[in-house]
């Protein structure tokens, strides 16, 4: 096993993981007694990718056309892309004390830990506490419900929104998500707290609820970056939609809810409790900016992350200072890590571009009462899916083959990252010893 190439590249390890479990996860969701009619496999396809990648688009109703036991694998496929298939396998491996080949390279980088044995116990952590988190959360969901019905049809709707606002990924088991529950105080902090909980990261979580006095500059960026976004989105989408009718009856206690959600939600969940389709323009502008910062690194959520924003907008900060470093308390951050974060930024922009115009070309046709904004609207489409997000206007469904198509590649990419998409393809860069004389350019 060790001679293949695959368990020698972590990367190519990662985007083999994720690949395997998409295509296992359409074929048990096309085997009798998942779905109450006949599917195309194309769509069985397509919400198997969006659970995997925790993205939340879907061509299907959830609720009307999967049975209990394809919910149930739904539900799996959440799990499995949330936690990471990756940190999955490595927990596994770990538990039974080996690691497969350079395998051991990437769980390494990923909890920030060179010991084999405490790399087991770090990902065993991450496990339980996932399962903690999640169980936690159901419960809070479950007696937060307006009204029951049967125990076990309301324990398995809070169980499955938990693991799938914790795993960022916004799927729901009403038709019209979440609408129904916008005046509900508890279903939307449990789930907004569930959704940036998981779009923290463990790393992150462990740190906070720890009793160091200090907490690491990652934590701090991660932290702050957050409740800038969150506040900010917030204010800036209250200004633009509060005069709206989108809110209907809804009075200020109810509004303040719903926008606060709606600021939430974006950073890669996906749920929703107002109707994205009658948002203003401006709003799903700005939304879509928010889906391009998704959540934060180790989380589950998708984005180029918080972090590489942070670095950017501090290093900009120190250039109109005139500093040629950029200094947070007592930390220096290396040109680096700077050069890092632009170029992460720089690729996921381009791929978002270049969807964006795949996706604009393919639904030219759709019509203007299936798609009432029109290029923006299809181009929220695409950033919802790269971004792994899952909010729409409601195209979703409309969208012909190829759409789809472009749809899957953009929730696969956005959720094994541009880079090691790449990097898995085409291998690493190579390097060179020899050096050619500087070159000088005018940048403006």
């Amino acid at each position: 096993m060790r001679d293949f190439k695959i368990f020698k590249d972590p990367l190519r390890l990662v985007t083999f993981s994720f690949l395997i479990n998409i295509i296992l996860g359409a074929l048990l969701l096309s085997l009798p007694g998942m779905t109450t009619r006949n599917v195309p496999f194309t769509d069985l396809l397509f919400t198997s990718t969006s659970a995997v990648c925790v993205t939340g688009l879907t061509t299907l109703d959830i609720s009307q056309v999967f049975t209990v036991w394809g919910k149930i694998v739904v539900c799996i496929l959440i799990q499995l892309g949330g936690l990471g298939i990756i940190t999955l396998w490595l927990f596994l491996l770990s538990t039974f004390g080996s690691l497969i080949g350079n395998a051991y390279t990437l769980a390494s980088s990923t909890v920030g830990e060179r010991s084999v044995n405490r790399i087991g116990r770090i990902l065993m952590s991450v496990a339980y506490g996932t399962f903690i988190i999640e169980s936690f959360g159901a419960v809070l969901l479950y007696f937060g419900l307006p009204e029951h019905t049967t125990f076990w049809n309301d324990a398995g709707w809070a169980l499955f929104h938990s693991v799938s606002a914790f795993c960022n990924a916004g799927f729901s088991l009403q038709s019209d998500n979440l609408m129904g529950y916008g005046d509900n105080f508890v279903i939307n902090f449990t789930i907004m707290l569930l959704i940036i909980i998981g779009g923290f990261g463990y790393g992150v979580m462990a740190e906070l609820t720890s009793l160091k006095k200090r907490f690491s500059l990652h934590t701090l960026l991660v932290f702050f970056t957050t409740l800038f976004l969150v506040m900010g989105g917030f204010f800036v989408l209250g200004v633009l939609e509060w005069d709206g009718s989108i809110f209907g009856n809804a009075g200020i206690g109810g509004r303040l809810l719903r926008l606060l959600f709606l600021s939430v939600t974006p950073r890669t969940a996906g749920f929703n409790t107002l109707d994205i389709s009658m948002l203003r323009d401006s709003s799903l502008f700005f939304i879509i900016l928010l889906m391009l910062i998704g959540a934060s690194p180790g989380g589950t959520g998708g984005g180029f992350k918080t972090t590489p924003l942070a670095i950017v907008f501090l290093r900009l900060i120190s250039i109109l200072s005139g500093r040629r470093y950029v200094r947070i308390q007592r930390w220096d951050i290396e040109d680096e890590t700077i050069f890092k974060a632009v170029w992460i930024i720089f690729v996921y922009l381009l791929i978002a571009a270049v969807a964006s115009l795949l996706l604009l070309i393919s639904e030219s046709d759709l019509p203007r009462e299936l798609n009432p904004h029109g290029a923006l609207g299809i181009i929220f489409e695409a950033v919802s899916a790269l971004g792994t997000v899952g909010l729409s206007t409601g195209i979703t469904s409309y969208v012909s083959f190829i759409g789809k198509c472009i749809l899957i590649f953009a929730m696969f990419i956005g959720r094994i990252g541009p880079l090691t998409f790449a990097f898995a393809i085409g291998g690493r860069a190579q390097t060179s010893s020899v050096k050619f004389v500087e070159g000088k350019v005018g940048l403006g």
